[in-house]
């Protein structure tokens, strides 16, 4: 049973940093910048700012919540495409 539960763990550890990694690169897309490589130990006023200091010109006058659930919903649906593809060639 430990070692069922140790690899539930790592399984989870490993999908969070795969999510981490995702809203990194969704980011580039609104900011001028993209969250930096540790931005999942920023606290959420800290997230805020580096997205307010970060946006781009087309979003400006969006609100940081607004570009969040943005970045969020394109990191979610690179995702579901990237699985999807990955479970069609498994299926070859």
């Amino acid at each position: 049973m430990g070692h069922k539960l140790a690899s539930e763990r790592a399984s989870r550890r490993d999908n969070m940093e795969i999510e981490d990694k995702d809203m990194q690169w969704a980011s580039q897309h609104f900011l001028t910048e993209s969250l930096p490589d540790d931005w999942q130990k920023m606290s959420d006023e800290e997230v805020d700012e580096f997205i307010e200091n970060h946006k781009w010109q087309l979003v400006e006058d969006w609100d940081s919540d607004d570009i969040w659930q943005q970045i969020g919903q394109i990191a979610r649906s690179m995702r579901s495409y990237i699985n999807e593809q990955e479970s069609m060639i498994i299926k070859e």
